[in-house]
């Protein structure tokens, strides 16, 4: 007979079961990708991610591993060089924005050919956004995990980190209570894209949680060290002196589609044409309004998941520059807020249903709006993150509220 564990584990199990599906769904285009290439049905010089940003994951591999990592450090002219000798033409525009600590994180992806290591990568950290995704609640409802399928796509099509920082992401903020120093080191690795965890050490200094915290910065620190043995003080001072320069510069100049994917209120304006000087005037209001909207989150929300969905609002309307498939750890927190919610008013709970779903289409939708001069994105998550707040409030007071007591 099976043993009570063994039912709850399948029962656990069994609530997830929509989440597999979707996953796996995505995860059977990619495999089916790579079983082609492996029986010659697919040509593995195939230009099918040409142009893509995992170019920039195996060039700065393939320069780690020759001995030649500074390269990515030298200027944009230099590492162009590199893409166009590589790659020619059809690689288009790349550039390299990862700080140097995370180099061995993406070191073994030059081991196999560009087409076969775009299709392994996107497939193993595809897993580990699917695994961190099922941590962040007991169930997982079908329609929810639907919700996902605008995500995976952009993710896929732009051949990026996205998977990988939104698992560690969600594996920081799903892992902070039960398992603190997993969550932490989580954490420390997400820091090779520093915008994304803008508000983690607020959150964990509030709650108090010095485990997540110390792991984290054990970690980060680890990177750092063993990127200091791989390019030495000299790459940092590079990426200070000619890579961070180079990303404001195309923040604030760079035209065509590229402002089209940020989808902050910042790029929103640029890719209507406004100078940056505006851009940044009409993106600080709202930047400090967010922040001022998660500090009260913080004092006001006691759930968890409540409280990492609104860090996950507030860190994409702070930051000026994250791309639109950043978005999948919020993706995900806010496809869980579609679920019917009874304790709301009709209207709120129509509302919330709404907007968050429509939250969980703008990692796919931002470039396309864009380019039809309806840059709409940081506006759904203006409203989204507002009746997200305002309905997680009211859950948590009514959960609260005593009972009527009968005379």
């Amino acid at each position: 007979m099976m043993t009570s564990e063994a039912q709850t584990t399948w029962r656990e199990a069994g609530r997830h079961w929509p989440l597999a599906a979707v996953i796996s769904l995505a995860g059977l285009v990619l495999l089916a990708l790579l079983l082609g290439i492996g029986v010659g049905l697919v040509d593995p010089s195939a230009d099918v991610f040409a142009g893509r940003n995992h170019a920039n994951i195996w060039l700065g591999s393939s320069l780690l591993l020759s001995g030649d990592a500074m390269e990515l450090f030298r200027g944009q002219e230099i590492y162009s060089s590199h893409v166009l000798s590589v790659f020619g033409l059809e690689a288009g525009w790349q550039y390299w924005s990862y700080l140097p600590h995370a180099l061995p994180i993406f070191a073994p992806f030059s081991l196999l050919p560009y087409l076969p290591s775009a299709l392994v990568f996107l497939l193993s950290t595809l897993a580990l956004y699917g695994h961190a995704v099922s941590l962040q609640d007991r169930d997982f409802p079908a329609f929810s995990a639907i919700l996902l399928l605008p995500f995976l796509l952009a993710n896929i099509l732009a051949a990026d980190s996205g998977f990988l920082t939104a698992a560690l992401m969600l594996y920081g903020l799903g892992l902070r209570g039960s398992h603190p120093v997993l969550a932490g080191i989580a954490i420390g690795v997400l820091t090779i894209k520093p915008q994304l965890g803008l508000l983690l050490p607020i959150l964990l200094i509030f709650e108090g949680n010095w485990r997540t915290f110390l792991a984290a910065l054990a970690i980060a620190l680890v990177m750092v060290a063993l990127s200091l043995a791989i390019v030495g003080i000299n790459g940092w001072i590079g990426y200070a002196t000619f890579n961070a320069p180079y990303q404001i510069y195309l923040m604030n100049n760079l035209g065509g589609f590229f402002p089209n994917l940020v989808p902050s209120v910042f790029g929103s304006m640029r890719s209507l044409g406004f100078p940056a000087d505006v851009a940044r005037l009409i993106h600080l209001p709202v930047a400090l309004a967010a922040i001022a909207a998660f500090i009260w989150s913080l004092m006001r929300l006691e759930a968890p998941l409540a409280r990492s969905r609104s860090l996950l609002y507030a860190t994409f309307l702070i930051s000026p520059y994250t791309q639109s498939h950043d978005l999948g750890a919020l993706a995900a927190l806010a496809a869980l807020a579609v679920r019917p919610e009874p304790s709301l008013p009709g209207g709120l709970a129509v509302l919330r249903v709404v907007f968050s779903a429509l939250a969980t289409f703008v990692p796919l939708v931002t470039l396309l709006l864009g380019l039809k001069g309806m840059p709409l994105a940081p506006l759904v998550l203006v409203f989204a993150y507002g009746v997200t707040l305002a309905t997680d409030r009211i859950v948590e007071s009514r959960a609260t509220r005593p009972e009527p007591q009968m005379n």
